[in-house]
This record gives structure tokens, sequence and C-alpha cells, in this order.
């Protein structure tokens, strides 16, 4: 059994639920080719949740899958590489793909830069701490106000111009996802709960919309300006329940034999 890496795990638990914030924020401004934000309130909380917090989500997953996958060991070439890759992600990917496909129907850049940290980066805990907030916070506060200076209320326009500083290779995502796998990389133990929903997330990660659709449903109720709750807290609960429902279903699946080709 291969040992764990604690704060590889942490970040693929929080990474997950991050997505979800992501695609929970999405639901007060994104409506498809063309967007628009009916508040000021709106305005604000999407840029914190979705610019400052979020963006990361994505490139943390990336930046992991190549601190582990790199350098390879001796010895193992590229169509073995691929082989083992393969085997582990397409079964899932083509699941849900289907699944996404039909049941809609029924109802209605960081490669080099983790290279870089794992073999060259030889700094201290304290040196990462310091270095990491500050790349996190600068980047973030950059992302936040990119959203919100563009997303004026009642305003519609291109999503892409809305989002026009969110992409995963713009220079102020890398930085904060820098500053925050930095801060990431100073954990050291890990819970054996974290151990266990860290296996657990890619299925999650595959599944999350079909909960957040139905969720974001509910507290929205048909009127993102007035929504149950207020955005500050509606945006994070949204997220926070679809995490615990898809938590919940990938834990029942992974009970299942051959669960592994659905869920990872």
């Amino acid at each position: 059994m291969k040992e764990r890496i604690a704060f590889v795990d942490y970040i693929r638990v929080i990474a997950c639920l991050l997505v979800m914030v992501v695609h929970a924020s999405e639901q007060f401004y994104n409506m498809g080719p063309i967007s628009q934000v009916v508040n000021e309130d709106n305005r604000l909380w999407v840029s914190v949740y979705d610019g400052f917090f979020g963006r990361i989500s994505v490139p943390l997953f990336m930046i992991v899958s190549a601190f582990l996958l790199v350098p390879m060991k001796a010895g193992t070439t590229m169509s073995q590489f691929y082989h083992r890759r393969f085997l582990r992600i397409l079964p899932p990917f083509i699941c849900f793909l289907v699944l996404y496909a039909l049941l809609p129907a029924t109802w209605g850049g960081y490669l080099v830069l983790a290279h870089y940290i794992r073999v060259h980066l030889k700094w201290d805990q304290r040196k990462r701490l310091s270095v990491g907030t500050s790349c996190f916070v600068i980047g973030g506060l950059f992302t936040a106000w990119s959203f919100w200076w563009k997303a004026v209320p009642g305003m519609q326009m291109e999503t892409p111009m809305m989002e026009w500083a969110w992409e995963f290779c713009t220079p102020n995502v890398l930085l904060t996802t820098f500053g925050a796998f930095l801060l990431f990389t100073c954990i050291q133990k890990a819970p054996r709960w974290i151990n266990s929903l860290a296996k657990l997330t890619f299925g999650m990660y595959l599944m999350h919309i079909f909960f957040l659709t139905f969720i974001a449903e509910w507290i929205i109720s048909g009127d993102v300006a007035h929504p149950l709750l207020p955005v500050w807290l509606a945006i994070p609960v949204i997220g926070l329940l679809t995490f615990l429902c898809c938590a919940v279903t990938t834990k029942l699946i992974s009970l299942i034999p051959g669960s592994k080709y659905i869920i990872g």
C-alpha cells in the first residue's frame, strides 16, 4: 500500500469542495453565452467565492496530479504510464459522460510548476507560509476584483468578458494556485477521515452537477436576486450540501464490487 501524502489529501478534499462552490456561484450570474448580475450583493459575493477562492480549484487538481506523477519512476515507459492512467481515469469518465447525456433527458500549464516545487524548491516551512500567504492573497484579490469590476449590475455581456481574468493559465490564477499549494505543503499529517474522503474525490467531482442543479434550484427558488438565504450564505451552503451529498453517494457506490469503474 502506497504511503499517503497528508497535504495532497487535504488539497484533493478542499479542491473538490471549491469546484462545487464555483458552480454554486455561477448560479448567480452565468446564464450561458450571455451573463448578468442582478444586484450589488450578487456582484460582491460571486467575486469573493468564485474569484478569490474558487478559481484555484481545477488548477490545484492539475498541480497535484503533476506533483505525484513527475518525474516518472526509472524504467517506466510511456506506454506503461498511459496504460495505467487510462485504466484509472477513462472508465469513470465514460460512465459519467453517458449519465450526463441520458439523465437530464429523464429528469427534464501546471506540470512544470509542480515539477519545480517538488524537485527544486527547498524552502523551509516558515518561508513557504510567508510566500504562500502573500501569493494567495495578492492573486486572489486581483481575481476577485477583476469580476467585480466587469460585472456591473443590470448590464448584460458575453460571459468570457465577465470572466476575463479567470482562465486557469492567467498570471493571477497561477499566482494564487502557487500560493495555496505552498500553504498546503506545510501540512504534515491528515486524520483518517481526510484520507478516506480524498480517495472519493474523483467520483465526487464527476457527479456533483447532478446534485448541485437541484440544490441550487431549491435555494434560489427562481429568483437570484432574492434566494431563500442571503447570497453570502447561499453560495457556500449550495456548495457544502452538494459536497456532502456527493461524499455519501460516492462512499455507498465504493462498497459495490467493481465500483472503481464507476467512481475511479
